[in-house]
């Protein structure tokens, strides 16, 4: 079983709150709360609570008792001055009042690691740890090269890189579960206030084969000689199906007929090899050996219609203070993201 550690306590099982018979603590009016006002220790549990769904499993996992958990909840209702869980018989579920703050204790607690850790990384600029999350196909080139550089350099550095689609990565940012996210999305995701965004580059979808394909054999293929093919087609991106498929029909051709739905990157790399099909890639966004460009197995075709364009970028929530470790990694994407925009030009 995980457990999550309460800060304030270690050992036994703490017992921090009143008896049974005590008062719990009353509730005053809602208003606006000093942020001073808000306990750190009180935020955690009230989290435990939430991510666990019930009291009595929260206080096993802070390691405290369920009534001291209860008394903890009690006291940053009293402080808010509203009602954060819907208690009954199956657990404790928040309120609209408990949904909003789930968001913003995350993002303080985050905060305050980060400022205990940058002031420890002050002693050692070498160590610290960094949150990253990455889009799938950022998480091919660009990151992995930043990464090892950075790691050569501060092998003492504890990474942490959380992978899947883009939209997924932002979610994570937004709830205070990764430092910052590199994403490319085939569709724009919008940018909310809180939220700081950084271009990378710009790069455009591909149309990727085996160097043996008889496709190969043309200059410049069109829609009409890609209409007949097997295409692979990530299953989670039912927009980039829907891309595909509205590609053809503008062009006044049938939508593909035969395609093939797959998360999978090494069988999708592997079928590619093995088979006439055919998938839609980007240069400097997909695996090394994806680019012919950089000598991989493939051909790559840019075809009219299909040329859909990518942004690569970097996004980070502007009330966090990013730890030195995340900033170094940060400057490690920057450099291999602007080596990989001078090797295409000079290309």
């Amino acid at each position: 079983m995980n457990r999550r550690a309460d800060p304030t306590r270690s050992g036994a099982i703490a017992q921090d709150a009143p008896a049974d018979h005590a008062e719990l603590p009353r509730r005053s009016a809602p208003g606006v709360v000093p942020a001073d006002r808000l306990d750190l220790k009180l935020l955690s549990r009230f989290l435990a609570v939430v991510e666990h769904g019930s009291f009595a499993k929260a206080a096993r996992a802070v390691n405290l008792t369920q009534q001291a958990v209860a008394y903890s909840i009690a006291s940053l209702e009293e402080t808010l001055g509203v009602s954060l869980f819907e208690r009954d018989q199956l657990g404790a579920m928040p309120t609209e009042h408990g949904r909003r703050l789930t968001h913003h204790a995350r993002a303080l607690l985050t905060e305050a690691m980060r400022t205990t850790e940058s002031l420890h990384a002050l002693q050692s600029a070498t160590a610290g740890s960094v949150r990253i999350g990455v889009s799938e196909l950022l998480s091919a080139q660009v990151v992995p090269v930043a990464l090892a550089r950075l790691l050569g350099r501060h092998p003492d550095i504890d990474v942490t890189v959380r992978e899947g689609t883009s939209e997924r990565i932002y979610d994570l940012l937004q709830r205070g579960e990764v430092d910052f996210m590199v994403g490319a999305p085939p569709v724009s995701i919008p940018l909310r206030d809180n939220v700081e965004q950084e271009l990378l580059f710009e790069d455009f979808d591909y149309v990727a084969m085996r160097t043996g394909h008889p496709i190969a054999s043309l200059s410049e293929p069109t829609l009409a000689d890609l209409q007949k093919l097997t295409w692979i087609v990530p299953r989670s991106r039912e927009e980039q199906y829907q891309f595909l498929c509205e590609s053809f029909l503008v062009a006044g051709l049938e939508a593909p007929r035969y395609v093939i739905r797959s998360d999978g990157l090494a069988f999708g790399i592997n079928l590619l090899l093995l088979t006439d099909y055919v998938s839609l890639t980007s240069l400097w966004l997909s695996p090394q050996i994806m680019n012919a460009k950089a000598g991989g197995l493939f051909r790559t075709y840019r075809v009219r219609g299909l040329d859909r364009k990518r942004r690569a970028f970097i996004r980070f929530m502007r009330s966090t203070t990013l730890s030195p470790a995340a900033q170094a990694l940060i400057a490690e994407i920057r450099t291999a993201a602007g080596q990989l925009r001078r090797s295409d030009h000079d290309s």
